[in-house]
């Protein structure tokens, strides 16, 4: 029996006679519509033909509070016995093989592998390398015959391990242990210790809980926990990476329906669509490979891309990449829980945005394979009153927040709870990678990290106020290879410091209390870090406008909490949702030179006063021929400088 479904306007169908799809009523509906979706499992992508506008939606919303699904998976059935309790059904798995995933009775299988997995979706069994070249991995417990692993996928954190990456399996030496791969390792040559496992050939299919799909003949072989025919059990197989696909579209609200093995799409050209109430579980599930798709042209999860667009109230869970990708202006990601995603360890964190007056507030974010969450290039961005935590499950060198060679154009990072980043090597709290600037960074409180805050040289007009920085190393810190010295503009004041600070280069700081001064926080040990009644930090702050402003006797304390400041709380609060608004930060020192690095590639915010000018494009991460100063963009390289006139 299908679900019961019931659309409004007039010339739906009634509730006792309802249409079967959603998207049935999707291409009907117009400005002002609403379709009410009874209780059930809906497997379709929803495209709706028909925009809303800004003063009548177009909305989907669950009837009643019934609990409705929109699935990427279809039911596989027509089991048969392969071997022992291995068996087998035709179906049709059209996504790739790396894009392949089955769930029985709801949970998530691994692809057959090796070694067989004992851990968790986020934390999962790796074998180790011994060595190997830009094309190989060399490992003595490789012992199986030749050729046995030839067409096998490998994920492997190779080298330094910053990033997992796939490749494919195209020789095997089992005299010398020797896996041949298909193209050169990003992350360099393995070393003894790196991670890795292989997976997607049939002879991997050793245990419970694994599957192995064959294209040619599309056949799926599953092993049923517990052993024995898969037609006792639902048996799902995924189909679709969207649920809805709302590109091109504007003024679109899902509310109350639930995601399973999907995602929601949106483009470029789409506009102020509103997700509110859902819960969306194994949003994305990819290559995981490094790079292979950029976080404008993800392959799943849920993407908010364009203008205006709004996620909030709302539970995502459960991605290879990244749960959300907010990209545009104008957008806001509130109220929410953002967690276990990243578990490919590519460079994609749970949450990555970019862009104008993006507003992250009020979300509990955690669990990543990578980073909790990661910043692109933009301007008045707003990350506050969130907890955000548990990154670096799969990886190494990074930040809890991570972004690097962008211009933050005076966005903001404020009263957050950042901490425990769990990676194996340089677990870092807020990092800003070389070439960064115009950020204003305060009240955070921050512990669990080797250094709280990371500013890698160049790092200009970086302004950190009243934060409690509770780092294992450092306090502050920072690494360069080019223009080591160079922080000009960059301010630390009002900030408590746990372990040393460690930064120079013309950096300009005062009035912090120093670790080898305890703060007399209340309960350190349970993550408590306000001020008790004879804390030193007390009144011996600056007032530093547009930051301390709501100091009551004009006398700033140290650190992020004000003792008879106004207490803050972070995290979702779905019972009585909080209703923030982005505001425009304005304290003296910052930078208010519009577009002041060209990083928008362009003359915005420029006037052109006489004769001509282009603007180079010459990446200056990692490149010591770059004449460009920071980031992407600049004045012209010299040679270009002797050869041209009338340059501005």
């Amino acid at each position: 029996m299908w679900p019961k479904m019931v659309t409004i306007p007039e010339q739906a169908q009634s509730i006792s006679s309802p249409w079967k799809t959603i998207q049935k009523a999707a291409s009907v509906l117009v400005a002002g519509d609403t379709c009410y979706v009874r209780g059930g499992t809906y497997r379709e992508t929803v495209t709706p033909t028909n925009s809303g506008t800004s003063s009548n939606s177009v909305t989907f919303m669950n009837y009643n509070n019934e609990t409705v699904t929109v699935s990427g998976a279809d039911v596989v059935t027509g089991w048969t016995q392969h071997s022992g309790n291995i068996y087998k059904a035709t179906t049709n798995m059209s996504l790739g093989t790396s894009y392949n995933q089955v769930f029985v009775n709801g949970t998530m299988y691994d692809l057959s592998r090796w070694p067989n997995n004992t851990g968790t979706v986020m934390q999962y069994t790796t074998a180790t390398a011994d060595s190997g070249t830009m094309n190989t991995i060399i490992d003595a417990e490789l012992t199986q015959a030749d050729n046995y692993w030839v067409g096998a996928k490998v994920w492997i954190r190779s080298g330094p391990g910053w990033y997992a990456e796939v490749r494919t399996v195209t020789a095997f030496n089992s005299t010398t242990h020797t896996l041949t791969l298909d193209g050169n390792l990003i992350s360099g040559p393995p070393i003894a210790g790196n991670k890795y496992y292989l997976s997607g050939v049939l002879q991997a299919l050793d245990t419970e809980k694994e599957f192995h799909y064959d294209s040619t003949t599309s056949t799926l072989y599953l092993w049923k926990e517990g052993g024995g025919s898969p037609s006792t059990v639902t048996v799902e197989s995924k189909k679709r990476y969207y649920g809805f696909d709302l590109s091109n579209r504007s003024y679109i609200n899902i509310k109350g329906i639930n995601l399973f093995a999907t995602g929601i799409k949106t483009a470029g050209t789409s506009s102020n669509c509103t997700i509110d109430g859902i819960t969306a579980s194994y949003v994305m599930h990819g290559p995981h490979h490094f790079e292979l798709s950029s976080c404008d042209n993800p392959d799943g999860g849920i993407l908010l891309i364009g203008v205006g667009h709004t996620l909030k109230n709302s539970t995502i869970q459960y991605a290879s990449e990244a749960n959300v990708t907010a990209i545009g202006s104008n957008i806001n990601v509130v109220n929410n829980i953002i967690c276990s995603g990243g578990y490919g360890a590519n460079s994609d964190p749970l949450l990555n945005i970019g862009g104008s007056n993006i507003l992250v507030s009020n979300n509990d974010i955690y669990e990543a394979g990578r980073a909790c969450m990661g910043i692109q290039s933009g301007s008045n961005m707003q990350i506050q009153y969130n907890n955000i935590y548990n990154a670096g499950l799969n990886s190494s060198d990074l930040g809890i927040i991570y972004s690097g060679n962008l211009d933050g154009g005076n966005s903001r990072i404020h009263h957050n709870k950042i901490h425990d980043n769990l990676a194996t090597h340089l677990p870092l709290g807020l990092y800003f990678d070389n070439f960064t600037q115009n950020w204003v960074i305060d009240h955070n409180v921050i512990w669990g990290c080797t250094d709280s805050i990371r500013l890698n040289t160049s790092s200009e007009n970086m302004l950190v106020y009243n934060n409690t920085l509770v780092g294992t190393s450092k306090a502050i810190n920072y690494w360069g290879n080019r223009y080591e010295k160079d922080m000009s503009g960059t301010r630390v004041f009002n900030n408590i410091f746990r372990t040393p600070f460690a930064i120079t280069g013309g950096v300009v700081e005062g009035n912090n209390l120093y670790s080898n001064i305890d703060p007399l926080f209340y309960y350190p040990n349970s993550g408590d870090y306000r001020l008790t009644p004879s804390s030193p930090a007390k009144d011996i702050g600056i007032a530093i406008p547009g930051i301390t402003d709501d100091v009551w006797d004009g006398k700033p304390d140290i650190g992020a909490y004000e003792y008879y400041g106004t207490s803050w709380n972070v995290g979702h609060n779905f019972s009585s949702p909080p209703t923030p608004t982005i505001t425009t930060t304005n304290t003296p020192f910052m930078n208010f030179v519009k577009n002041a690095g060209f990083e928008k590639g362009v003359l915005a915010e420029w006037s052109l006063s006489y004769g001509n000018y282009y603007i180079t494009n010459q990446n200056a991460w990692g490149n010591p021929d770059s004449e460009n100063r920071t980031n992407y963009y600049g004045q012209p390289p010299k040679t270009s400088w002797r050869n041209t006139e009338n340059m501005i």
